[in-house]
């Protein structure tokens, strides 16, 4: 959601109408939108200097704070931001498919940051949303809107009633909460909060109670195997003898950045499913490299737009494929990002 909330920023700073099909100035895939908007190369990350990618990480921040087993988790972008009356369409919509019309985002299905509500601590699963709309979008009325979002506890006579809770949000004389300062302290990293959004989970149950430069680095780079923007990841609990921030540029990148350090034998050709071709990419690592360090048991990966929606195990090529030899060293990434409408839906789930 961050990564599309700049992109389409970016889409209209330059007057182009994102949901304009007939125009021909609008990227139809994510990474013509990255060529287009950030003159990257290719849409390719490591054709850029790393200064420059430090830089634009500052617009995309994850920030943990608290506790170090559930920490509250912020992810903050400088991107297109909603006006408080847009909430209830926006943030707090479910399903109703508000980016379909939009070719170059990832966002499809409308549930966003409510798949992680789930993952939030203690019974009510409690998540802030701020967000103000850029101030360089003329249709920006200058408040800046909060709300909080938790889980409906059932009542006793409840229980008998409903089969499943629900999640509430706050509203003040049934109107989104608002303030106009022009900027707030918040925690980002380097920077005051001006505009953009930020939603913020509390008491998230993480995997891994470590420094997040490190373990939930080394999880979200195969995650977001492609990753189209550069990510800075802000570790602000007390952890010491590293740096508090790291950018996540995903593994795509980071293999194209060091391939002469990890990589013995690559790979790339397309197989024709579904009517469209598949671009997939194979990558054999030398015995230097770690087996966590880029695959961390996921050996096959099926990306859409980059972002990794399926996978399979180590097991996979060992006794499906029978190369028992290359168990811990294959990696194969298929990217499925050109498949149909019709054929997406039947291979990936919408959560």
């Amino acid at each position: 959601n961050s990564i599309d909330a700049i992109l389409m920023k970016e889409c209209m700073l330059k007057g182009v109408n994102p949901r304009d099909k007939t125009a021909s100035n609008v990227p139809q895939t994510i990474n013509a939108a990255i060529k287009m908007f950030f003159d990257v190369d290719n849409g390719k990350w490591e054709n850029i200097a790393t200064t420059v990618r430090n830089k634009i990480a500052q617009d995309i921040q994850i920030i943990l704070t608290g506790d170090r087993k559930t920490p509250n988790i912020a992810i903050y972008d400088n991107g297109e931001g909603q006006n408080p009356s847009n909430f209830e369409n926006t943030f707090l919509s479910i399903a109703r498919g508000n980016k379909n019309d939009v070719p170059f985002v990832q966002g499809k299905y409308n549930m966003g940051s409510t798949g992680s509500l789930v993952f939030c601590g203690d019974k009510y699963r409690y998540q802030m949303i701020i967000s103000r709309r850029n101030s360089e979008l003329n249709d920006s009325d200058g408040l800046i809107g909060f709300t909080l979002v938790r889980r409906h506890i059932l009542t006793t006579e409840e229980e008998s009633k409903y089969k499943l809770t629900w999640y509430e949000y706050l509203v003040i004389d049934d109107k989104i909460i608002s303030v106009n300062d022009k900027s707030l302290d918040l925690g980002l990293n380097k920077t005051l909060y001006i505009c953009g959004s930020i939603v913020k989970l509390y008491s998230y149950q993480l995997t891994h109670p470590s420094d997040a430069t490190l373990d939930l680095w080394r999880e979200l780079n195969p995650l977001l195997f492609e990753s189209a923007l550069p990510i800075l990841i802000y570790e602000n609990r007390d952890f010491g003898g590293h740096s508090p921030t790291k950018v996540m540029l995903g593994n795509r990148t980071r293999l194209a950045l060091d391939s002469n350090e990890h990589i013995e034998f690559q790979k790339s050709f397309q197989i024709n499913l579904f009517n469209s071709n598949i671009p997939m990419q194979v990558y054999l690592f030398n015995r230097e490299t770690k087996n966590s360090e880029f695959i961390l048991g996921k050996s096959v990966i099926y990306t859409l737009n980059g972002q990794t929606q399926g996978s399979e195990t180590k097991s996979f090529i060992s006794q499906d494929l029978g190369f028992r030899n290359l168990r811990d060293y294959m990696l194969v990434c298929v990217d499925c990002s050109q498949i149909g409408t019709t054929a997406r839906q039947e291979l990936f789930m919408a959560s």
